[in-house]
């Protein structure tokens, strides 16, 4: 059966919420104040459980790319003209038993100019956060946008500055996102 042959909702004005009379029988009775009091609770409570499911999909993926032997990134900003810009950290990383995962790591929101020091600082938050370890990193995959191609102070540069603080040996492989190349070609 679908929802409308349920009769779970209704229309109300511009806001749809679960309809009374076919949830609650006896929700006749019951005052608009009583039923805008229990909407509230059922939304608070709908709020809460989707906050916790979210943290705790967050701490098992955060467990899971602490166990990494050795990871990479992919990270594609998207910058559109009425939305605000956005990093994505994907990660891709390799346990002791050669299970390889691959997950949206985080998508940060860009605020203002996306400078690769902002790129930057932003991955080193993520990275932070989630706990993984710089001397882990074996590769970086990139989208074309300026902060991150140039020759001079590009997100690149600045890993590379990192890795040699943190006293890091291996280089890190970085790559061109080979769709977007396509897609630079076929325009």
């Amino acid at each position: 059966m679908q929802s409308s042959e349920l009769g779970l909702r209704e229309r109300r004005g511009r806001d749809e919420s679960f309809s009374f009379v076919k949830i609650f029988p006896c929700s006749k009775t019951i005052s608009s104040e009583q039923k805008e009091k229990v909407m509230l609770q059922l939304r608070q409570l709908c709020a809460e459980r989707i906050s916790e499911l979210s943290a705790d999909i967050c701490d098992q993926l955060c467990t899971k790319v602490r166990g990494f032997s050795v990871y990479s990134l992919v990270l594609d900003e998207s910058t559109e003209v009425k939305d605000p810009a956005h990093l994505a950290v994907f990660v891709r990383g390799i346990n002791d038993q050669f299970e390889v995962t691959e997950e949206l790591l985080s998508l940060c929101p860009m605020r203002g100019k996306t400078t690769a020091n902002d790129i930057f600082q932003q991955l080193c938050d993520v990275i932070d956060r989630t706990g993984l370890l710089w001397d882990e990193l074996v590769g970086i995959m990139k989208d074309g946008v300026p902060s991150m191609t140039g020759r001079k102070n590009v997100l690149v540069v600045l890993i590379q500055r990192k890795l040699e603080e943190e006293h890091v040996v291996n280089p890190v492989i970085a790559l061109h996102c080979i769709i977007h190349q396509q897609a630079l070609c076929s325009a």
